[in-house]
């Protein structure tokens, strides 16, 4: 009988939480009912297993939202609740004081706590339980004050791939995926502004839109660099049509933990990213199977960048895919069930 509710905020249906989310409710669409915040944001979810009965969708008027969660809730009466946005976790616990209801409260939060405008830490320490993405999340809960008791560090899934994504003999063929924002926490001009101090041969294919896309290609035009990068817009599965690649580039300011870089590994590509606030490091040992560069400095990157391309990484393709080994799905998911299983049975 399924016992779980899990709350999901807006989303695009493209980025890195919604993959993760797709993923947990495919292997098992019974154990979960779904509340969308959003009634334009449902339709990525078609994709899943999970029965369309299983979904409920919010009224777009705020107030009749919350009204429809209460209804939602005390019909289903789940055992766990998990909340991927913090508003929702202010929401629920207000929910089962005022309605006197029974069940646990957990939050799902998929970006760096200290860095996402849309997280409230204050009510983030509402949830009864807190489910951790990655290490730097957690460690940023426990900052919080927050019990390690409380804190579960599942991380995110990734599916193993039989398919290797080789170098080219140049090794300054470089990608990005991902959405295009010219600053904020995409932040490509800090990309590009790296890649133009960078005195060696190099290419770039961007795969992904966004707000910026335009500004983007007119930032690169003014940099003198947009003869050396395409851009591809968005595109469906990216490492299933790309042939040779040499490393991933990411220039966040701040992550959860980034799919795209778990995503590239697995195809045994090296990365080359910002030590953003949280994820990377967690993810990239500088030299084996990338590199990472001070967040905020394009010397840096370029210096990165240029090692890359002279000295390449320590690591063969294959052994690149085994850095992830604890994120790969079945050790994801024995971790998962343990954690759930373990929050069910607790007092």
């Amino acid at each position: 009988m399924k016992k779980m509710l899990i709350i999901v905020p807006p989303m695009s249906g493209h980025g890195g939480t919604e993959s993760v989310l797709k993923k947990v409710l495919s292997r098992n669409p019974n154990r979960y009912f779904l509340f969308v915040v959003s009634t334009k944001d449902s339709l990525w979810l078609k994709g899943t297993k999970i029965d369309d009965s299983d979904i409920y969708v919010g009224n777009n008027n705020k107030i009749k939202k919350i009204i429809d969660l209460i209804k939602v809730i005390k019909k289903i009466k789940p055992q766990v609740v998990i909340s991927l946005h913090t508003n929702y976790v202010y929401f629920l616990f207000h929910i089962r004081r005022i309605f006197n209801l029974q069940f646990k409260l957990v939050s799902w939060i998929h970006f760096s706590l200290f860095n996402e405008p849309s997280v409230n830490t204050k009510w983030l320490k509402l949830a009864d339980y807190h489910l951790a993405i990655s290490d730097g999340i957690a460690n940023q809960m426990l900052e919080l004050g927050i019990p390690s008791s409380k804190v579960f560090r599942v991380k995110n899934p990734i599916e193993r791939q039989s398919k290797i994504i080789f170098q080219s003999p140049c090794k300054s063929n470089f990608i990005y995926i991902g959405r295009t924002y010219l600053h904020g926490q995409k932040n490509l001009a800090e990309l590009m502004d790296g890649l133009a101090l960078v005195d060696h041969p190099w290419h770039l294919d961007v795969y992904g839109d966004g707000p910026d896309f335009d500004a983007c290609q007119q930032y690169a035009q003014n940099k003198g660099i947009s003869n050396k990068i395409n851009w591809h817009g968005f595109t469906q599965k990216p490492f299933e049509k790309i042939k040779t690649a040499d490393a991933l580039l990411l220039s966040s300011t701040y992550e959860g933990l980034p799919m795209v870089i778990l995503e590239a590994m697995s195809y045994g590509v090296p990365c080359i990213s910002s030590n953003c606030p949280s994820g990377t490091t967690e993810l990239i040992k500088n030299g084996k199977n990338g590199y990472l560069y001070n967040m905020g400095d394009s010397d840096d990157l370029a210096k990165k960048v240029i090692k890359y391309i002279t000295n390449g990484v320590e690591m063969t393709n294959s052994e690149i895919k085994l850095t992830i080994n604890d994120f790969y799905e079945d050790n994801y998911f024995s971790r998962l069930d343990h954690t759930i299983d373990k929050i069910k049975g607790k007092d």
